[in-house]
């Protein structure tokens, strides 16, 4: 409600009396009152002097200049005295533009009689049909990152649009899409929406399995399929394999020497190829996809007419060759095989004679094991088992550049722009810059066990600290309940000494034999009975802090057995990790490079494909073929990997990641359980657990926890807040959920029965992020008012309060296992944080509001996005940026999303 200054003389408004002995409903008595004249001015939106009139609730916070009401005192109430004109400021204002009358005595009497009857209700929100409308052109801010735990992937919202990006090589890897929105707006594929509305929050569950992202009334949760074959060539077990260069078919031999001919999009048979009578042991397609170059045990090179499937050439060496290959644009064919040599053939002018050996490439002093030819043609690679790969050229036969790969090499791939060579043998392979000849990272074992490795020991050194710092803390609990238990002792002595000095005041009291004497008497007498009252409540007091500082002994030592049981358990982990990691390093048997040039893949013992960066050798994905080992590896053109293994035939593996909808949490309309924007979302650290965070603006909070497995609700926290809440963070043990809101406060509830533990007050303004520190001692929070704040768990006491942010912080969280923070503020700020609130650094890059942050568990990654659009991510020790994906140009989302202004509300 406006203020008006009135005349002096203004009549006040009487008070009719009112008989009803029924209680006032706040909802359909008053709230009209107020809606018809009041709430225009002193709404959630407009709220003129910080006065909201909205609910109970709203109205108990008061305003500017105070409390509006006191409840069960409805004359002394300003919201009565205000409306009946006897106090200023006079509401609602007279001549005011929004046609607001001055209360009726009745009126007056329903609002006095509720504020009596203490001021309470409830106002339940009635739904409204939501009408969706489109997304303005050009608006796609990032308001919610999420990383996996492994660092492999990151998943950004833009708008209503969900990229997921592979992180170690930056490139976008899926785009999900609800099929539901596809059909209804006639967008599929790539174009399509995940959401309807803005992605409001991300969060990737702790296996790094699920994604959920929270929308208006809806929370969607997507899961990663796993890898699996799409189809099989065959049942024979695989020698040797090669993929056509249009990507139309695919050559396989098995283990009876016959090579078939597949079609690489369905799998279906196309042609047999029978003739060599022991192993094939390599198969090329020419460059112009019309002939197959074979190479077999025994002794022959061929080259097939793979329309009409008969041989064009063929030629007997002496030594079983062991690789094949086109040079020359398809001019020449290239082999080697046990005999050290490379030879360049050339081919006969008339079909069938044999193949005329046109040059021999000496050097190696050992057999040559593998073959690969530049994708121009004009080189030449060849490994051997002198652990060696050379390098020449195809015209003139001269050996140029030499890589030491250490170990006997079996398998050698070259990037699609010729730029990478990658060796295999021994147990890893490597990756060298073909153009300067210097290696560039080492592929070994599985990647997933060396993160597992590295997290356990992160973990071993944590739980190592804490049962050092339960040690001093004993330590510290022990000198005090000693030093209480001292406290007793002399507060015991000095009551003892005061009932005496009582005692003995009292017996000169009997003896007194004047007035004079029993006054002092008296006094004296007085004086002990004070004295003793003061010993016994100093050794009330006493007792009671002895017992609390026995009380902190024994909860410092349950803590440290635990402390120490977890040692335990993290020394195992760590041991197992290391066992694992270390028999993870098999034997590597083929290496190939996708078609786009980003990642490249090996495979051998382990029976395990591992994909890999083609860019610094990080880990990527895994395949699991449980088909014996695998021996030969390669991608079609559309980028799907093939693998031929000791089992079966060969296997063609879906590409992926593949990411789909899983299932819906609330139904996106007026009927669903989530009431309004879901903007805070966390998993517990079992990832059984969903927590939804929202909740109806001015009036309610919500906070819902979900079963992952079903999406059912399992229980709804309530009260929590008493306005939206915008943070959630399960404590590291699952046990505890944190949230922030625009009530100001931070609470921590019981996850298993929603019971308030704890409510934390200090912020000024809105909270918009929480965050548990590992050792579950500190909880931190940032908020609307530019503030960082830390607070002692379970004390509830605030340790420390950052205030030299510029804008809203929106974002906070602890790095790795100890207590320095990331923050991300409306400053265009990434900060680092000490313990004590000090700057370490800066991450920047930003340009705009930065709304959300994500970091990988061991603190190395950090990702940022926000208003403009970029997703941007940095390593944590030295600030440099690891990439910034923009999003595409041509998919600026126009088409759909965002309820309407009325239907939010």
């Amino acid at each position: 409600m406006a203020v008006e200054t009135a005349p002096p003389k203004q009549a006040a408004t009487a008070v009719a009396p009112t008989a009803s002995a029924k209680k006032i409903d706040f909802e359909n008595q008053i709230l009209p009152i107020l809606k018809r004249n009041c709430l225009s001015c002193h709404n959630a939106t407009d709220a003129e002097g910080d006065l909201v009139l909205e609910t109970p609730a709203t109205i108990a916070k008061g305003g500017e200049d105070g409390p509006v009401v006191v409840p069960h005192k409805g004359v002394e109430s300003l919201l009565v005295k205000s409306a009946a004109r006897e106090a200023k400021p006079y509401m609602p204002p007279k001549n005011n533009k929004v046609g607001a009358e001055i209360l009726k005595p009745d009126e007056l009497a329903l609002l006095q009689k509720w504020i009596d009857e203490g001021a309470t209700g409830t106002v339940h929100v009635k739904p409204k049909a939501v009408v969706w409308h489109p997304l303005p052109p050009g608006l796609h801010p990032i308001l919610a990152v999420a990383v996996t735990p492994d660092a492999q992937y990151a998943a950004c919202g833009r708008a209503n649009q969900i990229f997921v990006y592979h992180v170690p090589t930056g490139q976008v890897v899926a785009r999900l899409t609800d099929p539901k929105l596809a059909e209804k707006t006639g967008r599929s594929g790539w174009r399509s929406s995940a959401q309807r509305d803005f992605v409001q929050s991300l969060v990737f569950s702790p296996d790094g399995r699920y994604l959920a992202s929270g929308e208006y009334r809806m929370v969607k949760l997507w899961v990663r399929e796993p890898n699996l074959p799409q189809f099989t060539l065959g049942s024979e077990p695989v020698t040797a394999l090669a993929v056509s260069p249009d990507g139309k078919s695919i050559a396989t031999a098995g283990h009876d020497h016959v090579i078939r001919i597949w079609d690489s999009g369905n799998g279906h048979p196309l042609k047999e190829l029978a003739g060599h009578t022991d192993a094939v042991t390599a198969l090329k397609f020419s460059p112009d996809n019309k002939q197959l170059a074979s190479a077999s045990a025994d002794k022959t090179i061929r080259v097939w007419d793979v329309a009409a499937g008969n041989v064009l050439a063929q030629t007997d060496v002496t030594n079983a060759p062991s690789s094949v290959g086109w040079i020359l644009g398809g001019k020449q064919l290239v082999s080697a095989g046990g005999d050290n040599s490379i030879r360049l053939w050339d081919f006969p002018k008339e079909t069938g004679k044999p193949l005329t050996q046109a040059k021999e490439l000496t050097g190696h002093p050992q057999p040559v094991t593998a073959l690969e030819v530049s994708p121009d043609g004009k080189q030449i690679f060849s490994g051997s088992s002198d652990g060696t790969v050379r390098q020449w050229a195809a015209d003139s036969g001269r050996q140029g550049r030499q890589y030491n790969h250490a170990a006997p090499v079996v398998a050698l791939a070259v990037s699609p722009n010729g730029k990478v060579l990658a060796t295999a043998g021994g147990n890893y392979a490597r990756l060298w810059n073909a153009e300067r000849g210097q290696q560039m990272g080492e592929m070994k074992g599985d990647h997933r066990a060396a993160f597992r490795l590295d997290q356990a020991t992160q973990k071993l050194k944590f739980a190592t600290d804490e049962v050092d710092y339960w040690k001093g803390a004993i330590d510290t609990a022990t000198k005090t309940q000693t030093a209480k238990a001292d406290a007793v002792k002399k507060a015991t002595d000095a009551l003892t000494s005061a009932d005496k000095t009582l005692v003995d005041k009292k017996a000169a009291l009997d003896k007194a034999a004047d007035d004079k004497a029993k006054a002092a008497a008296e006094d004296a007498v007085k004086s002990a009975e004070t004295a003793k009252t003061s010993a016994a409540n100093a050794l009330k007091t006493a007792d009671a802090s002895a017992k609390e500082a026995e009380k902190t002994v024994a909860d410092a030592k349950a803590s440290a057995d635990t402390a120490a049981k977890n040692l335990v358990k993290a020394q195992a982990d760590a041991d197992a990790a290391k066992k694992a990691a270390a028999d993870s390093e098999k034997p590597v048997h083929a290496v190939a490079f996708a078609p786009n040039g980003l990642s490249v893949a090996t495979a051998g013992e382990d029976q395990v494909i591992h994909t890999w960066s083609a860019d610094n050798a990080a880990g990527f994905d895994t395949f699991a073929s449980s088909l014996g080992p695998i021996r030969t590896l390669a991608y079609t053109t559309d980028g799907r990997l093939l693998s031929g293994a000791e089992k079966n035939g060969a296997v063609v593996w879906r590409s992926g990641p593949n990411w789909t909808l899983s299932r819906t949490i609330g139904t996106g309309d007026e009927k669903s359980p989530l009431a309004n924007r879901v903007l805070a979302l966390d998993f517990s650290p079992d990832g059984q657990w969903l927590a939804t965070g929202g909740g109806v603006p001015s009036r309610s909070g919500e906070i819902k926890i979900w079963k992952v497995s079903d999406g059912s609700l399992v229980r709804e926290i309530s009260p929590s807040h008493s306005d939206t809440v915008f943070g959630l963070a399960f404590s590291p043990d699952g046990k505890m959920l944190a949230s922030g809101g625009a009530d100001k406060f931070v609470k921590v509830f019981d996850a298993a029965t929603g019971k308030l533990i704890k409510a934390l007050a200090g912020h000024t303004h809105y909270v918009l992020s929480v965050a548990w520190r590992a050792n579950e001692r500190s909880i931190a929070s940032s908020g609307a008012d530019k503030a960082v704040k830390i607070w002692s768990f379970p004390a509830g006491e605030q340790i420390k309060s950052v205030e030299d942010f510029k804008k809203e912080v929106t974002s906070v969280r602890f790095i790795g296992l100890g207590g320095e923070l990331l923050t991300a503020s409306g400053d265009d700020r990434i900060r680092r944080l000490k313990e004590d609130g000090g700057n370490l650094r800066d991450y920047g890059g930003s340009k705009g509001f930065i709304f959300s942050t994500a970091i990988t568990p061991d603190g190395q990654l950090i990702l940022g996005g926000g208003q403009d659009s970029v997703l941007r991510a940095w390593n944590l020790a030295d600030g440099k940026v690891l990439f910034s994906l923009e999003p595409p140009p041509s998919e600026v989302p126009v088409k759909k999303s965002g309820p309407s202004t009325a239907a939010a509300e």
